[in-house]
């Protein structure tokens, strides 16, 4: 299944992308500045069931489109104040997990996946026509990866800067 991101970057997201992938699901990232009729289209077109948001903006711009999302089933928010009838917050979510016993290994889930398995699809910026949804793969993800090590010495005494989006794709 599809879940989109529509966020901007903070901790949440990264853990949401991560928890979307390790349940074997499909991240699609939404650049939460969009005007809510792009965000509609990729929605749609990507045929997400859950959306992850951010603020009680991003909540009131998927509850004035929700009625026209068919397939999207739940909605939920990061912000505790964002959630309300119809979108959950993320904290609820993560309650009844834990109620339900047993801690899933990320090791095992993370077996589960193929390299040429989906793990994301990012939508272009439409310059001609609508956006396209591009499919990325774990195999796709794993390569950047890897050279970028090849290429970087990086260290645990590294400090980053994040100057991108994190629905930037490999920001």
């Amino acid at each position: 299944d599809r879940v989109a991101l529509l966020s901007e970057n903070r901790i949440e997201w990264a853990v949401a992308d991560l928890a979307i992938q390790l349940s074997g699901g499909v991240t699609v990232p939404i650049y939460p500045t969009l005007i809510p009729s792009q965000v509609e289209y990729i929605l749609r077109d990507a045929d997400v069931r859950i959306v992850f948001i951010s603020t009680k903006a991003q909540a009131a711009k998927i509850e004035a489109m929700r009625a026209r999302l068919p397939l999207l089933e739940r909605v939920i928010a990061f912000d505790e104040d964002a959630a309300s009838d119809g979108v959950d917050s993320c904290e609820n979510v993560m309650r009844r997990g834990r109620a339900l016993g047993g801690e899933p290994r990320a090791e095992h889930m993370a077996a589960q996946m193929a390299p040429t398995d989906w793990a994301s699809v990012i939508y272009t910026s439409g310059t001609t026509g609508e956006p396209k949804g591009v499919i990325l793969t774990h195999k796709n993800f794993m390569t950047n990866v890897r050279m970028c090590l090849d290429a970087f010495d990086i260290g645990t005494s590294d400090v980053y800067l994040s100057v991108l989006p994190l629905s930037h794709v490999f920001e």
